[in-house]
């Protein structure tokens, strides 16, 4: 009966850790100015291969100031796709920015939304590289990255990820 109740407890405690896993992981935003709230939706977060999902990006100045965000170029934040900790070219997650430090002012209140459209495909992005191929199945992350610039002058790269599924 014991070991019973020491298995059953332990099993709980197994898997209130593991449940955090599950969910999308803290966002790390350290390098960004305090008073902003900053959420990334994946919808669907499952797609097949080719399938589209849109990827939006909110970010709300929630103080009674205004906030400036220094980027080392001219969008406030890039898209990513990535797969083992490498970026995978998914269309739609190209970018143009202009070559140039900008200071992005978000007065109080305001949200900045920023919506990229994109694929389970790949474009071709080297030479010999197939345009529009299949993203394999698998799971993806789907990452916003914040080049700052903050005072100190050390580059950083916030970031806020979710989840996709490509089956």
């Amino acid at each position: 009966m014991i070991r019973r109740t020491l298995f059953v407890l332990l099993f709980s405690v197994v898997a209130a850790a593991c449940a955090s896993d599950i969910t999308a992981p803290e966002p790390s935003l350290d390098g960004l100015p305090e008073g902003l709230s900053v959420s990334l939706t994946v919808a669907p977060g499952q797609v097949n291969q080719h399938g589209s999902f849109t990827v939006q990006l909110d970010v709300t100045n929630t103080t009674d100031e205004i906030i400036r965000v220094v980027t080392s170029h001219g969008c406030l934040a890039i898209p990513n796709v990535l797969r083992d900790g490498k970026r995978i070219p998914f269309k739609g997650s190209s970018w143009g920015c202009t070559a140039a430090i900008t200071t992005h002012t978000l007065p109080p209140g305001e949200t900045r939304l920023r919506t990229w459209e994109m694929r389970a495909e790949l474009y071709a992005e080297h030479a010999g590289d197939v345009d529009g191929a299949a993203a394999p199945k698998g799971l993806y992350r789907v990452q916003a990255e914040f080049d700052t610039v903050p005072k100190s002058g050390n580059l950083q790269k916030p970031t806020i990820e979710q989840d996709l599924r490509v089956r």
